[in-house]
């Protein structure tokens, strides 16, 4: 102990007599508070691109979602209608919400002896543009909050059971939130 004393005693001597080394020493720290916040900045913009990013597509989304509710609309007109006894079908679906977007992201913790700290942040590739974006995982689909189906054939109940397991199968939704009319 009494040796790290006596060089730290020592250097700070040398620091005090010697100008050249104390300025060396105002440098390097000076410089390396700099990087500290160089990092942190682009850590910042970083993420912000990448949220950037992840709203245009929120934006496009919406108009997929569209496109997604008249595909599944159509592809379970088409299904209902091939189970025996039922005739002309009309298909109606709300999604619970839009599709979401899944990212790559990558996750430090630091643990101190008191505190545990997590910090987040998007995994960003270059695209051909030169341009940087979040690494995209997968797209959820959105989830179907419930069906309406009105069909020719749906007052026979034995037709209206099997239109029910179907929907209920196909879609994964509890059959309370389905509901299957007879065409008039």
């Amino acid at each position: 102990m009494n040796n790290i004393k006596e060089k730290l005693k020592f250097i700070s001597e040398k620091i005090r007599k010697d100008k050249k080394v104390l300025l060396a020493v105002i440098a390097g720290g000076v410089l390396i508070f700099a990087l500290a916040i160089s990092e942190f900045a682009v850590k910042d913009n970083k993420n912000q691109k990448a949220r950037e990013g992840s709203n245009e597509t929120a934006q496009s989304s919406n108009i997929n979602l569209d496109n997604y509710s008249s595909q599944l609309e159509n592809r379970l007109a088409e299904l209902i209608s091939s189970i025996n006894g039922v005739g002309k079908v009309k298909v109606m679906i709300t999604l619970e919400s839009s599709e979401k977007s899944v990212y790559a992201t990558s996750e430090n913790i630091k643990k101190d002896k008191e505190s545990e700290d997590y910090d987040s942040q998007y995994i960003l590739i270059k695209s051909g543009s030169s341009k940087e974006e979040a690494l995209l995982i997968n797209i959820l689909q959105p989830k179907v909050r419930g069906v309406a189906v009105v069909c020719q054939g749906a007052d026979n109940v034995y037709v209206k059971q099997r239109i029910l397991d179907t929907l209920s199968a196909v879609l994964d939704v509890n059959s309370t939130h389905i509901s299957i009319t007879p065409m008039g």
